[in-house]
């Protein structure tokens, strides 16, 4: 008995058998593609009010406050109004003794009670930092 190798071209057509393309997965975190730290969090961390944030833009340098923080990016609050989407900033803070400096790039933007509250997204985070914000949400996560 010889069994001849199966391939994709031996399989009948099925006729008006369609694929459902608006299928979207689930996710455990909300479309996102890495979970944060919240201001809740960061305050059990390091047992602090604000975590402060150097905000750099090709015009200007300004004081934020972080409010969320992942792998991927952050949130930050200031008082200064005027950015732009896909606008190109430098970011610097301290997460305990870690110094976290990035490019970031402004992706979302939002009025916070007359200030502005500016989702951003890490360009070139440097495998350090990237670590350590992991291992910071490792251990928020096993003292639940």
């Amino acid at each position: 008995m010889s069994q001849s190798e199966k391939n994709w071209d031996d399989i009948p057509s099925l006729d008006g058998l369609e694929i459902d393309w608006d299928f979207e997965p689930e996710n455990p975190m909300g479309k996102r593609a890495y979970a944060r730290l919240g201001i809740s969090e960061l305050k059990l961390l390091f047992q602090k009010a604000e975590i402060p944030v150097k905000v750099a833009t090709q015009k200007r340098q300004f004081n934020s406050v972080l409010v969320d923080v992942s792998q991927g990016g952050a949130s930050i609050q200031t008082h200064k109004k005027g950015f732009e989407l896909n606008q190109l900033i430098k970011i610097a803070f301290f997460l305990g003794t870690e110094k976290v400096i990035s490019k970031a790039i402004i992706r979302n933007i939002r009025d916070d009670q007359g200030n502005s509250l500016l989702g951003i997204e890490f360009v070139g985070l440097s495998e350090n930092s990237n670590e350590f914000i992991a291992g910071l949400y490792s251990s928020v996560k096993i003292r639940d």
